[in-house]
């Protein structure tokens, strides 16, 4: 018996066997036994360990190495390795052990050992790196839009290693492009360690949507007869080293105001002078004022007094000062003074060649003053009779007044009454008052009285005719025809009323005006008069409407 390989003898010898039997003589030849033990056969298979590992820019290593035996009996211990299982490495790549069955040996001769390797290896693989250049936007300026940021992703560049960048991407005009650039590793940086990919981003210009407002220029001056405008537009909020080419379409001649408007054709222009409206999507254009003041005119008038004589006192200096030149009118001194007092000297202007809007005016009217005759003396000398004595002839009116230039005054100022020659007084048509003017809304009322109520009274007696037809037949009676006519004949009263007024306050050989202190007078009157036309007009529906109940009665 044994236990390690060998061979092993049983020690038979002749000695050890003894003959029982005495009937045979016995030779004992003997052949010794054995145990052969002989080696097991045993396979080791070697695997070096194996890792892969990105790239860090430090040494990384793996180690040891695993053995599968095909026979439990059979153990680690009982083979030795000499060397080194290891594999390690720095920059990206595959790195092997070097592994090999003669670095195994079998310590145990109870096994025939097959060693079967394989190597191990470290793979250090590269890192992956993404660059990024930036994506950017803005709205338009007229500056290129530049964004040099580059972003590093993936696995990125280990501590101390990375790159450079050149980013020459531009967008100035409205649009989009690629920013582009291009990279240079650092020193130190090898590319094999790395697997490198390039983005590129958007430069994107979005046409400006910031308010730019173009505002028309305001101007005012005082009516000079020319045309005022303003052409200077300015604007605010367009970028910095732009223009813009802007015109005004306003204009005022007279006085007020007027809208001064940004005409639509401007033109935004960049720091080269190029076109670049378009670029522009929120453009507000605000009105200026074109204000023309009223021009200060001066209109005076002449002065003078008398003693009552009888006589209208006038005075025809009547001047115009301040008036644009080229343009002028028709100045009259109008005003009159016949009895004892004062009054203003009036005046009659016509705007033959100028607008009175564009006039602001002011009066310096001259005093027309009529003193009383001095007293007679109180003595037996009798006060001689007026005697009628031929109408002085009237002043003739000054020429049109133009701008600045005062027409000639001329005094009517009849002589001085004198102790030896009797003094004429002649008789005014309009003893309430001495107007220098007449008004045609007072004609006009008075003739509107009188037409209503001759039309009253037509239509009265014309249906009085017919009542008294009616009355021979028994169809009516007088004291219905009376009472019928009674409102009609009062309008008589208005129409007389109203035609007297008018020849006692007025005078049609004087200038006409439109209305004057009568107006509401004969306006008053012409009322009554229509009040009258209503109740009559009233009655006789009443009646109608009576006469037409009792037929059908």
């Amino acid at each position: 018996k044994g236990t390690d390989v060998d061979t092993y003898p049983m020690g038979l010898a002749e000695d050890q066997f003894t003959n029982n039997n005495n009937n045979f003589d016995v030779t004992f030849e003997v052949t010794d036994g054995e145990l052969e033990i002989t080696p097991l056969a045993v396979t080791v298979t070697i695997k070096g360990n194996k890792d892969s590992k990105v790239y860090n820019g430090k040494e990384q290593k793996v180690e040891g190495y695993e053995a599968e035996i095909s026979n439990k009996l059979y153990t680690e211990a009982d083979f030795t390795f000499s060397g080194e299982a290891v594999a390690k490495g720095t920059d990206a790549d595959t790195y092997e052990m070097g592994l090999a069955e003669k670095q195994f040996t079998n310590n145990n001769d109870n096994f025939e050992v097959t060693f079967t390797v394989n190597d191990g290896e470290l793979e250090i693989t590269k890192r992956s790196v993404t660059l990024t250049s930036a994506t950017d936007s803005k709205q338009y300026d007229g500056k290129a839009l530049t964004n040099s940021e580059v972003t590093v992703s993936g696995d990125g560049f280990v501590e101390g290693e990375g790159a450079n960048y050149d980013v020459t991407g531009s967008q100035t005009e409205v649009g989009s492009s690629d920013n582009e650039f291009t990279y240079e590793l650092k020193e130190g940086t090898k590319a094999g360690n790395y697997n490198i990919e390039t983005v590129l981003g958007k430069l994107t210009v979005n046409k400006n949507s910031k308010e730019i407002v173009l505002t028309a220029a305001s101007a005012s001056r005082t009516y000079n007869g020319k045309a005022l405008t303003a052409k200077k537009v300015s604007v605010t909020g367009l970028p910095e080293g732009f223009t813009v080419e802007a015109a005004t379409k306003g204009s005022r001649t007279n006085a007020g105001t007027s809208k001064n408007v940004v005409a639509d054709n401007y033109i935004i222009r960049d720091a080269e002078g190029n076109d670049v409206t378009a670029n522009f999507t929120n453009i507000k254009k605000v009105d200026g004022k074109l204000t023309i003041k009223k021009k200060a005119v001066v209109i005076t008038t002449g002065s003078s007094s008398k003693v009552f004589d009888g006589t209208v006192l006038r005075n025809s200096e009547a001047s115009i000062t301040g008036l644009v030149d080229g343009e002028s009118v028709d100045l009259t001194a109008t005003g009159s003074q016949l009895i004892a007092g004062s009054s203003k000297n009036t005046y009659s202007i016509k705007w033959t060649a100028a607008d009175k809007n564009n006039y602001k005016i002011t009066e310096k009217l001259g005093t027309l003053r009529v003193t009383p005759a001095p007293p007679v003396d109180d003595d037996d000398t009798p006060t001689p009779t007026p005697t009628p004595g031929p109408t002085p002839a009237p002043t003739p009116a000054p020429p049109a007044a133009t701008g600045g230039t005062p027409a000639a005054a001329v005094i009517a100022d009849a002589p001085a009454p004198t102790a030896d020659a009797p003094t004429t007084i002649e008789d005014e048509p309009a003893p309430l008052a001495a107007p220098a003017y007449w008004a045609l809304i007072n004609l006009l009322c008075a003739i509107a009285t009188a037409l209503l109520s001759l039309i009253l009274l037509i239509t009265y007696f014309g249906k009085r005719s017919e009542e008294e037809d009616d009355e021979e037949t028994g169809e009516t009676t007088e004291t219905e025809i009376k009472r019928k006519g009674v409102a009609r004949l009062l309008s008589l009263i208005p129409a007389i009323g109203a035609i007297v007024a008018f020849i006692l306050t007025e005078d049609m050989r004087n200038p006409m005006i439109w209305v004057d202190k009568w107006t509401l007078l004969m306006v008053a009157i012409l009322a009554v008069q229509v009040i009258v036309a209503i109740i009559s007009k009233k009655r006789k529906d009443d009646d109608d409407d009576s006469e037409y109940a009792e037929a059908n009665a």
